[in-house]
């Protein structure tokens, strides 16, 4: 992991040459932050394995790890952090971090993200703002996961979180039964950690 405001004054400005056409016409944060999660990826590849290599990038942005190589990317505009393992099976890794839900994206997670069913069951206590980033959270991590698998788009209704352990700081999601292609989302455990205003969720289906 990284943090941005501590990476900026130490790479300066990026060469345009090194950042994908699309990275170059964005804002300088988001370059810096596709730059931070590029970094943790080869440390966390030479940490592993004793060497660094590049990661590509797919159609849709992906990342294309090496062969033999599993991994996952995630950026908010504080941090960017990497994991990596080696490749065993069908599913990969995912990691997604999030800032804690304001009311607002508190709204948008209830309409775009949840199923009715995660809304009656996950909501209306205290830490509604909290529930609403942890299943956020985990559901992106989970898509990063099984990219490789389905090689889609996964609409957030076909994932359902049916529950939330506060204790082992895990969440169980699987596919949504109720959607044509739930098969092709597994169901596993999700780890979450709450550190300070941000949610950090990892997910490794097997």
């Amino acid at each position: 992991m990284l943090s941005l405001a501590e990476l900026a004054p130490l790479i300066g400005d990026l060469p345009a040459d090194l950042l994908p056409p699309d990275i170059r016409r964005s804002v300088p944060s988001r370059q810096l932050a596709f730059a931070a999660g590029r970094l943790c990826a080869e440390h966390a590849m030479q940490a592993l394995q004793g060497r660094a290599q590049c990661v590509a990038r797919g159609e849709g942005g992906e990342p294309l790890w090496p062969d033999g190589m599993d991994g996952s990317i995630t950026h908010t505009s504080a941090m960017a952090a990497a994991a990596v393992g080696a490749s065993m099976g069908k599913y990969g890794i995912g990691i997604d971090s999030e800032f804690i839900a304001d009311d607002e994206v508190l709204r948008d997670i209830l309409h775009v993200c949840c199923t009715a069913d995660e809304r009656q069951r996950l909501f209306g206590g205290v830490n509604d703002r909290l529930v609403a980033t942890i299943v956020f959270s985990a559901k992106e991590a989970l898509f990063k996961a099984i990219h490789r698998s389905v090689r889609r788009m996964v609409d957030f209704d076909e994932a359902e979180v049916s529950s939330i352990d506060w204790t082992r700081q895990q969440v169980r999601i699987g596919g949504n039964s109720g959607k044509p292609r739930s098969a092709e989302i597994p169901m596993c455990l999700a780890e979450f950690r709450v550190q300070g205003d941000s949610v950090h969720t990892s997910a490794m289906p097997r």
